[in-house]
C-alpha cells in the first residue's frame, strides 16, 4: 500500500486526506482516509475511511475534490455546524 497525502482546508478546518489508488488491485478498489482533529459533517470522530472503484477516482486531486464536495453537500443537507468548545484555561 502506497498512500499519497494532502492537507486540505474546508470551512477553516484543516484535515489530511490519504489516498491509495491501488488498495485492492484485484478488485479495482481505491481507499480514501480522512484525518481531522475535530468533527466533520461526514464523521463525528474526525476519521473516515472510504472505499471507491479505481475507475471513479484516478488520482489524489479527484479524491480531494470528491471529499470537499461531499463535505459541503453533507453540511447543507444536515444543517451541520461546528460546535467549538471554549477553553477554560
Amino acid at each position: 500500500m502506497v498512500y499519497q497525502t494532502i492537507t486540505l482546508t474546508w470551512q477553516s478546518i484543516d484535515f489530511t486526506l490519504a489516498f491509495d489508488h491501488e488498495y485492492f488491485t484485484s478488485c479495482g478498489i481505491a481507499h480514501i482516509e480522512i484525518y481531522c482533529n475535530q468533527p466533520l459533517p461526514i464523521t463525528e470522530t474526525g476519521y473516515k475511511s472510504i472505499f471507491v472503484p479505481t475507475a471513479d477516482i484516478a488520482d489524489i486531486k479527484i479524491a480531494a475534490a470528491l471529499v470537499l464536495q461531499t463535505l459541503t453537500l453533507s453540511a447543507q443537507k444536515t444543517g451541520w455546524t461546528l460546535e467549538r468548545q471554549l477553553s477554560l484555561f
